[in-house]
């Protein structure tokens, strides 16, 4: 330190206006009484210019604390990373196992080898070959692609499988066709397809398995805790394939009394808020309580954004004047009633900007024209196939009564009305049982005017409890489709009174074609309340797609079968 220096501090030891003026501390109030500058220069340089090393301990004890913390979320990291991994390995090991069979059986059963294995086994040598390679290829295609990883529903799993498979068998057309052996491409395709018949089903056991052993879900916290998280939090939970398993709601709302003391924060802590989802009680915590160790102590948790107002940048910011480490983030905004399949995601280049284009499906002329084109073709082959079993039916039903089948008129597409075929399943008056029924009886009535519905009906026969309770009455609707009356899978066709339930989504129903199965039948039919089924409606209606109707087809032979939901 210069003179002139220290001839400041020596004039503001002694005058503390000139210590002001001269924008110096004054020895007298910073430094302690028994210190003199003139015989401890370097006790004083410390402390006008450098830390005070008697606070140093508890700051590198911090320190030391916020690194066991920062290590410990690494540790947790690589962790999951390696049971990432380890899960993949497992997937495509399963995988591989099922090509094996996938070429090993159809080559024993079919003999699809046999003639060529006869002469020798180059033709067997060179058809191997050609399926390692291109199996080889689809493994490699499906870890790269993240299908071993990715935690999603069956539905998009199996589709995303199809394109794997289809892909594959375009690539094995190729190579078989530069080879120049027609006989092993047949053998190979049919490989592919018996592939594609095992894997899906290999697959979800495997899945099945690592979610009881506690591999498959990763803990998941929800920031949010309003109407938006509820439903986030149903959705995710609702199907176990998802692997979310919610450990907390993060309340993002800035309450106006808040903890003050670390036994109020430990109190407040041990004393949340719930709520319920599927009958389990998941606490909440405020984000005045979150930290870099609550959140390491959550298993450093997958965060899910599912706020109602608050903007995703504050929800950012927050995590990180907290310290929260994350690698990705989930973003669940409230986009209730917007179609969600087909939607379009794009941006403005330099502007925080981000657009969604959605669009309705079956109000394009192509999507309607392939739903009427796949009901055409199916519904026919159904019936011809069933041909036996209608047969069988209509003479059980016969004799019971004069008619075989009942025609009610129900709302179908844009509002046309049409005769809705069924087997007879009710005596041939029941109209007046109905009516002397709801007159006598007033939780009947109740019953009936909660859900037109009633779980003891008096109106029917005994074979007719059967057609209901196995839902083969409904068959004779495949004449309907036929006729452009209704479609394979679409909303339940209702009748006037009920179509005043619908309200404003009454253009929704009118949009499509009613069907035999759809939404409502695979998610309990008659167990789900009338306001989840007149939601389950219009969500089909607005996000239409042919693959969802494969899917929903598929589901309902086993609803058919447990007879879930069905009186």
């Amino acid at each position: 330190m210069d003179r002139s220096r220290s001839k400041s501090y020596k004039n503001n030891k002694t005058d503390p206006v000139a210590a002001q003026e001269s924008g110096l501390p004054s020895l007298d109030e910073d430094l302690p009484g028994s210190l003199d500058y003139w015989r401890d220069r370097r006790v004083a340089r410390r402390a006008f210019d450098g830390p005070d090393r008697r606070k140093l301990t508890s700051r590198r004890q911090r320190r030391a604390g916020n690194s066991q913390d920062e290590r410990r979320s690494e540790k947790l990291v690589h962790r999951f990373r390696r049971s990432n991994r380890l899960i993949q390995m497992i997937i495509m090991s399963t995988d591989f196992v099922c090509l094996l069979l996938a070429l090993i059986v159809p080559a024993l059963t079919m003999g699809l080898f046999d003639a060529r294995a006869v002469e020798g086994t180059h033709y067997l040598a060179s058809a191997a070959a050609q399926f390692v390679l291109i199996a080889g290829f689809f493994l490699v295609y499906n870890w790269f692609k993240g299908f071993y990883s990715k935690r999603c529903a069956f539905s998009q799993d199996l589709g995303n499988l199809f394109k794997s498979v289809f892909i594959v068998m375009g690539l094995q057309a190729v190579v078989a066709g530069l080879v120049g052996d027609r006989a092993i491409l047949i053998g190979l395709l049919s490989t592919w397809a018996f592939a594609l018949l095992i894997i899906p089903f290999a697959r979800l056991g495997v899945k099945r398995w690592l979610y009881h052993v506690g591999a498959w879900t990763r803990p998941t916290v929800i920031i949010g805790a309003g109407v938006n998280a509820r439903k986030t939090a149903e959705a995710i939970q609702s199907d176990w394939l998802l692997g979310f398993n919610i450990v907390e709601f993060i309340d993002c709302r800035q309450d106006e009394q808040k903890p003050v003391s670390d036994h109020e924060q430990v109190v407040a802590f041990k004393n949340p808020g719930f709520i319920e989802v599927y009958g389990h009680r998941i606490p909440i915590r405020s984000v005045d309580q979150l930290t870099s160790r609550t959140f390491h102590s959550l298993g450093n948790p997958h965060v899910v954004v599912a706020t109602d107002t608050m903007e995703f940048w504050d929800i950012v910011r927050i995590l990180y004047e907290q310290d929260i480490p994350y690698s990705s983030l989930t973003i669940a905004p409230s986009l209730g009633g917007v179609p969600m399949i087909g939607i379009g995601v794009s941006h403005v280049f330099r502007h925080d900007v981000l657009m969604l284009t959605v669009q309705n499906n079956l109000s394009n002329f192509i999507p309607r024209v392939t739903k009427r084109a796949f009901d055409l073709l199916m519904a026919p082959l159904i019936l011809v196939a069933l041909s036996p079993l209608l047969l069988v039916i209509a003479l059980l039903v016969r004799a019971t009564g004069k008619n075989i089948f009942y025609g009610h008129q129900r709302i179908g597409l844009n509002g046309r009305m049409f005769p809705c075929y069924k087997f007879r399943s009710m005596v041939n008056n029941s109209k007046e049982v109905l009516d002397e029924l709801l007159a006598n009886d007033p939780q009947a009535r109740a019953e009936w005017e909660k859900d037109f519905k009633l779980k003891h009906d008096p109106r029917i026969t005994r074979i007719g409890q059967i057609l209901r309770k196995t839902s083969i009455d409904e068959l004779p609707q495949l004449w309907n489709v036929i006729r452009g009356d209704m479609s394979l899978v679409g909303p339940r066709p209702v009748v006037a009174d009920e179509l005043e339930r619908y309200e404003d989504k009454q253009d929704l129903y009118h949009m499509v074609r009613p069907g035999i199965t759809g939404l409502w039948q695979i998610s309990g039919r008659n167990d789900v309340t009338y306001e989840e089924r007149v939601s389950l409606d219009s969500w089909y209606s607005r996000n239409w797609s042919l693959w969802y109707d494969l899917v929903i087809l598929s589901k309902t032979a086993g609803v058919v079968l447990k007879r879930s939901g069905a009186y």
